[in-house]
């Protein structure tokens, strides 16, 4: 992560030494959160900004052989050793606003899907051979709030933000 935002920031000043003339129409930009969130935005529009955007988690909450589709949580609940509730994947709108020829404002609304999974360790390693398993349910879905800035240096942009569902965010877009 410390090399990630060291090598996002030399290239916010590097490329912020260069002057762009006139808005691009669009972005395609990726970024990092810091919920170990990995999310990709597609933003268009000179003046206002709109678009969609998507975002999925990177972590693991799941431990072993999945057997969500034969297995509740209930069957063999003293296998149980640990309940972890996880963000998968979230799908926004984005809508915003040009400050100047090279600052956008804007915001996130959307919605994030959870699951909820359920770790087990079999003692007789009858489920898998390394004694893990997990089956998982759905946990629901939450809404998805949050704002960044991007701003843009001729091809490139470099944005920063945060949201409920990926923390605080960095990241870098490709302008069109």
């Amino acid at each position: 992560m410390k090399k990630l935002n060291l090598l996002l920031i030399i290239c916010f000043i590097t490329l912020n030494a260069m002057a762009q003339k006139s808005p691009s129409n669009g972005s395609i930009s990726v970024y990092y959160g810091t919920k170990s969130k990995l999310g990709f935005d597609f933003i268009f529009g000179k003046k206002i900004s709109w678009g969609l955007g998507v975002s999925t988690y990177l972590g693991k909450g799941a431990v072993g052989k999945n057997y969500s589709e034969t297995i509740g949580p209930n069957a063999f609940p003293s296998d149980i050793y640990e309940v972890i509730e996880a963000d998968n994947i979230g799908i926004y709108g984005i809508l915003g606003s040009r400050v100047t020829s090279h600052l956008i404002i804007a915001g996130r609304l959307g919605a994030a899907t959870r699951t909820k999974y359920y770790n087990g360790y079999d003692n007789n390693q009858i489920l898998s051979p390394n004694g893990y398993w997990y089956t998982s349910t759905d946990a629901g879905t939450k809404v998805l709030v949050g704002a960044f800035t991007q701003y843009e240096i001729k091809k490139w942009s470099a944005s920063f933000g945060a949201d409920n569902f990926n923390g605080v965010t960095i990241g870098v877009g490709l302008n069109f």
